[in-house]
C-alpha cells in the first residue's frame, strides 16, 4: 500500500503506526469525543467538541453561557458575557477576566479554535452561579433553577415557560398564564424527566427522547428508564434511581386449562441507580423477601422509601403501606424511620414529615435519624 510519501507500508506495520500516531496526537484531541456535558440533566449538544488545555476544560463560550441563561457578544479579541446579576469580560489569549468590574485570574486564557471562542468551563459556570460536577468523563452543571425544577406534580419552569406532564402529553404555558398548549403528544409520553434552556428529556412508548426547543425536533436518547412512574426524578448528582424486581421465584401448575401458582412465592424488589446516559448501572439495595418498595425519593445522599409489607393470600402475596425507611444512595445498611404504618410523607430541608394512622403530622429532623437503629 502506498503511503503519503509514495512508500510501500507493510499491512502488519500499519496498526502499530496508527497506534503511535494516536499517542502523538494532542491530548485535547484524544479526549474531545469522551467529554459529555449535561445542564440540569439534559444533554448540551455542540457542533464543536470541548477539550482540555493544561488540565482545564475549555468549552464553546456561546453554548455554555446560553445554557446557563446568559447572553454572549464578542468582537475583535473581547468576549462579553451578561447574566442576570453578573457581567463578565474576557480577552482572547489573556489570563485575566473582569467580573462585575473586578479582575480575576484564569487558569487558562480564552482561545479561538475552529472559528469558535472557547472559555474555561468551571470559571464561567461558577460565575453564572451553576454547580459543577465532574465524573467519568462527563460534566454535570446545575443552575440555580434546578433546586425547585421538579415539583411533586412534575412541573418545570425554564426561561419564562412552564412545562408539565399530564394525560400522556407534555404541555407548555407562558409563566403567569393559565392557557397551556400541547407541546408533545406523539409519541405517547410516559413521563417528563428533565428540562433545560435548550430542550427536555421525556420517556415514551418508544423509549427515551430528547426534544429541542430550537427546532422542535425529537430524537432518540438512550436512557435506561424502566418505568418513570416508579423512578425518582433525576438528582443533582447526575443519576436517577428506580425500583425493579431483582429476583422472582415461583412455580406454577396447570389443571383443566387453569394455571395457578403453587408453593411459596419469592420476590425480591430492589433500588437501582444509573447515570443519565444509561451507564454506571448499580444495585443500591435489595429488600427482604416479598417486601415491596414505594416512592423512592433522593435527598442529600440518601434514598427514602416506604416499605410495602407482605400479606399472604391464597393466590400469593398482597402488600400494604408500611414504615418509611432510608438507605445510603451509594448502598449500605438501611434504617426504619417511622412506626409500622404511616400515611402520606415527604422529605425537605427540615427532615422527614409523615402522617400517623391517627392523622397526626410528625416531623423527624435529620439529626434525630442518626440515633435510629441501622439494619
Amino acid at each position: 500500500m502506498l503511503n503519503g510519501f509514495g512508500l510501500i507500508m507493510n499491512k502488519k506495520i500499519l496498526p502499530v503506526v496508527l497506534l503511535l500516531l494516536c499517542w502523538l496526537l494532542p491530548a485535547e484531541m484524544a479526549q474531545a469525543k469522551e467529554i459529555r456535558i449535561f445542564v440540569d440533566n439534559v444533554p448540551a449538544f455542540s457542533e464543536v467538541s470541548p477539550y482540555y488545555n493544561q488540565d482545564t476544560l475549555l468549552v464553546p463560550a456561546r453554548l455554555i453561557s446560553e445554557e446557563l441563561g446568559a447572553s454572549v457578544d464578542w468582537g475583535g479579541s473581547q468576549v462579553h458575557i451578561t447574566g442576570q446579576d453578573v457581567d463578565i469580560v474576557l480577552s482572547l489569549g489573556q489570563n485575566q477576566a473582569i467580573v462585575n468590574g473586578e479582575a480575576q485570574t484564569l487558569a487558562v486564557a480564552p482561545q479561538m479554535k475552529q472559528g469558535t471562542v472557547f472559555v474555561p468551563l468551571r470559571f464561567i459556570a461558577e460565575a453564572l452561579s451553576a454547580d459543577v460536577l465532574y465524573r467519568d468523563g462527563k460534566i454535570f452543571l446545575y443552575t440555580p433553577l434546578y433546586d425547585d425544577s421538579r415539583a411533586v406534580s412534575g412541573i418545570f419552569e425554564r426561561g419564562n415557560k412552564i412545562y408539565k406532564f399530564q394525560e400522556n402529553k407534555i404541555y407548555c404555558a407562558d409563566e403567569g398564564s393559565d392557557d397551556a398548549e400541547v407541546l408533545i403528544a406523539k409519541p405517547t409520553v410516559f413521563g417528563l424527566a428533565a428540562v433545560s434552556r435548550s430542550g427536555l428529556l421525556f420517556s415514551s412508548n418508544d423509549g427515551g427522547k430528547y426534544y429541542s426547543f430550537k427546532d422542535g425536533s425529537i430524537v432518540d436518547y438512550n436512557i435506561g428508564w424502566n418505568d418513570l412512574y416508579f423512578s425518582t426524578p433525576f438528582t443533582n448528582i447526575g443519576k436517577f434511581f428506580y425500583v425493579e424486581l431483582a429476583q422472582s421465584l415461583e412455580s406454577f401448575s396447570t389443571k383443566n386449562g387453569v394455571t395457578v401458582p403453587i408453593g411459596e412465592k419469592e420476590s425480591y424488589w430492589g433500588i437501582f441507580s444509573s447515570d443519565i446516559d444509561d451507564t454506571n448501572l448499580k444495585t443500591v439495595f435489595i429488600e427482604e423477601k416479598n417486601y415491596g418498595i414505594a416512592r423512592p425519593t433522593y435527598f442529600d445522599g440518601w434514598i427514602y422509601y416506604q416499605r410495602r409489607v407482605p400479606v399472604a393470600q391464597e393466590w400469593g402475596y398482597d402488600t400494604y403501606s408500611g414504615p418509611v425507611c432510608r438507605v445510603p444512595a451509594e448502598g449500605g445498611q438501611w434504617q426504619e424511620l417511622t412506626p409500622e404504618r404511616v400515611g402520606g410523607w415527604f422529605v425537605d430541608a427540615d427532615g422527614l414529615h409523615y402522617r400517623t394512622q391517627n392523622d397526626e403530622v410528625v416531623l423527624l429532623p435529620f439529626a434525630n435519624m442518626q440515633d435510629i437503629n441501622i439494619n
